[in-house]
């Protein structure tokens, strides 16, 4: 396993798994990769960010 990688929203309930997965990274010695799914966008616009 190369790296650690963990779904995300913006809900509470999400943020206890969200802890557990970096905390496994940290324990492992691994890069946490977040994913995240966002709505498709109405305006034709993309919205793209990074987290380093």
């Amino acid at each position: 396993m190369n790296e650690i990688v963990h779904g995300v929203d913006r809900r509470d309930p999400s943020v206890p798994a969200l802890v557990w997965a970096a905390d496994e990274a940290v324990r492992r010695g691994l890069p946490l990769r977040l994913a995240v799914a966002v709505p498709r966008s109405t305006t034709g616009c993309v919205t793209t960010w990074a987290v380093t």
